[in-house]
Order: structure tokens, then sequence, then C-alpha cells
């Protein structure tokens, strides 16, 4: 079945090769050495008016062409073969492998979707992800601003997008077309736009409504669901501590998670920090938090270490109990925070342990308390 797009709308954007946000073209495409033939099968197909066909669905009797490079096609409808079309003899397309094809197709497709979407004739993409907490599926609209999408669009600082979603002459979004490869960890590091990398099989074989994330910074990392129970999480914690006149910790090194006392049963604070030690005999750092810890001998353990106490109390929550035991507020973070060959430590390494310690309170632990 076709799907109708204005010519000046499809045509034009792969006539130019999607020219940069201000009028400048990457030239990704100029230093690939010219193919020496087209042997790669064409899935899509358009018209002279820019109108787009599956190959196995174009009309007969009129002039195709390939989405990618615009050059004439003919369509294989016989016995043995998938129907399909082809570059007419002699044709060179700008794609030399079926791997590279597939990645032009999947950014034209993209494009596609976008200017269809700002001329009313398609609705917007939503960008959808798999949260990090409950593996759930989590939604996020595209930016509303944004106008149109750049193919091989250089950025700022010198990477080049395989499509640049703009607004105006403003890189939003930059979305990044794996077929083989992931995005190289050096691209990643530097990239100064958010950005997205998304299946290019997906894409080359139509227009999904979802975008599915394969990895990105433009998304969270926890769906609403979890997010909400996160913030329980922490206005828990903001009054447990008002309760105790403690400040929590905002950073590094300090982890905090809610338990109860196993002797008085008070709904209580905790910490934990990244050591090489799971018994530890010094501290990382003084904080207010450390009146929680109280260095004591444990019977269990068999030795003297910094431990947490109950400030109602004062008996000691051991670490087996609070690190090795599932009921135990820091057993999602265990392995992470005990590790001998543990170096360092970071803001987002403890953003991420405090995520999975809220996350681990609110599926398993808020009801025993």
């Amino acid at each position: 079945m076709a799907v109708p797009a204005p010519s000046e709308l499809v045509l034009r954007e792969l006539a130019t090769n999607a020219q940069g946000c201000a009028g400048e073209r990457s030239g990704a495409m100029d230093d690939q050495p010219e193919p020496r033939s087209s042997v790669v099968m064409v899935p899509w197909v358009i018209d002279a008016d820019g109108t787009w066909y599956r190959a196995q669905q174009a009309p007969k009797g009129g002039s195709l062409f390939c989405p990618v490079c615009l050059q004439p096609v003919v369509l294989k409808r016989g016995t043995q073969r998938v129907w399909h079309a082809a570059h007419a003899p002699g044709v060179r397309c700008l794609a030399p492998s079926s791997e590279t094809y597939l990645h032009q197709l999947a950014k034209r497709m993209i494009a596609r979707h976008i200017a269809e979407w700002r001329a009313g004739l398609r609705a917007p993409p939503i960008i959808r992800y798999r949260c990090a907490m409950c593996d759930r599926h989590g939604w996020q609209p595209l930016d509303p601003q944004i106008d149109r999408a750049l193919i091989e669009y250089r950025l700022p600082d010198g990477s080049i997008a395989d499509v640049a979603l703009c607004a105006g002459d403003e890189p939003r979004l930059v979305v990044e077309v794996r077929v083989t490869h992931p995005v190289p960890a050096e691209k990643a590091a530097r990239l100064a736009v958010p950005w997205i990398e998304v299946d290019g099989q997906v894409f080359s074989d139509g227009m999904p409504h979802y975008w599915d994330v394969l990895a990105g910074t433009v998304v969270s990392q926890s769906c609403d669901h979890c997010r909400s129970e996160i913030r329980d999480f922490y206005a828990t914690a903001r009054r447990i501590a008002q309760q105790w006149n403690l400040t929590l910790p905002k950073g590094p090194p300090y982890r905090y998670g809610i338990t109860h006392c196993w002797k008085c049963q008070h709904t209580i604070l905790v910490v934990a920090w990244p050591r090489q030690a799971f018994y530890p005999t010094v501290l990382p750092a003084k904080d207010p938090i450390t009146r929680m810890l109280r260095y004591r001998y444990s019977h269990t353990a068999q030795c003297h270490y910094w431990a947490n106490v109950c400030p109602h109390c004062h008996a000691m929550q051991g670490n087996w109990f609070l690190y090795d035991e599932p009921d135990g507020p820091f057993f999602p973070v265990m392995d992470d925070l005990v590790d001998p060959s543990m170096s360092d430590d970071s803001q987002e390494r403890w953003q991420r342990d405090m995520r999975l310690i809220a996350h681990w309170w609110a599926k398993h632990l808020r009801s025993l308390q």
C-alpha cells in the first residue's frame, strides 16, 4: 500500500541529502570509494512524485527510483526470490553493501517520518525505552519544537550525526542507527547533544510509531512508576533523618538505606560506602551521617569494624543482615560496594546505587517496615 508524501517534503529531502542546519553538508559519503556494482535488494522505491511504495506493492509501468541514491530501479517479481526491486543495469548506488544500504535507508525513513509528521500526514514518533529498574516500557514524547530531520549532519564537536532532529538551526536530538555495530564509545562520550540509538533493520522495514531505544542519553533510566516509588523512598528517608537530626548525603562516598532495628523495631537509616573489605576498619570520610556508625566488636564476624547502630537503642546492625540477606537494604548493591578491585567512586555511580537501593526498598522492604 502506498504511503503518500508530497514531493516537496520527500523528494527534495532525498535529492539534497538533507543539508546541515546551517546549510552545511557533512561530506560523510564524499570520501567513500565508488562502489563497483549495485547488488543490493531494494525493499522500498519512490516514484517521480515522491510517493513511497514497498517494492512488493509498487505499481508497474511507471518510473521508479531508489530512495537512497535516486537512481532508476526495476521491479523483480519472479518465483524464486521474494519480490523486490534492484538498481537498473549499469546503475551504481552510493551504498556498496547490504549493510550500508540498510543504514542509509533507515536514516531516510527517520527523516521521512519527521517530514510527514510536520506536514500533518503522520502522528509524531514516541521514544520508547526499557526501565532499568523493572524492565517495563517507558515512553517519552519527541520535542514538539523539532521541525526537520537532517541526515549526516556535522555537529559542533566534529561528530557526524546519522540524523539530527532540529528546531530551526539548533540540533535537539541525535538519532544514531545501528545495523551491526553500536555507537563507538568515544563518539558516545563526545556527543554534546542528547542522543539515542535505534535498530536500523526496524526502520528499513517501515516507519514504526515507537522508536525503541538501544542506547543513549535522552531517556530516563526509570519509568514513571519506578520514579514514583523512588520519590517515596527519599521522602521517607528525609522524614527519618529529620527525626534524628541527620543530614542526608547528596553524593559519594556514603549511600543510605532504610531498615528496621532488629532489637527495638524502630525504622532507621543505615549507611554504606564502597570499600575493599566486607568488615571495614577505616572510614572514607567524616560526615554528619557517620554519627550513625560505631567501631564495635562483632561476635558473628569475630572482629572489630565500623558498623551501623540504631540511634534509639544503640544496637549494632550487622553487615551480614544489611548486605547479604534479601531483606537487607544494601542487598542489590553488595557486589558493587564490596569490591577488592574498587579504585574510584563517582556521582554517577552513587546515583545508580541509590536508585537500586530505593527501588529495592519500594519493592521488597517497605511492606515489612
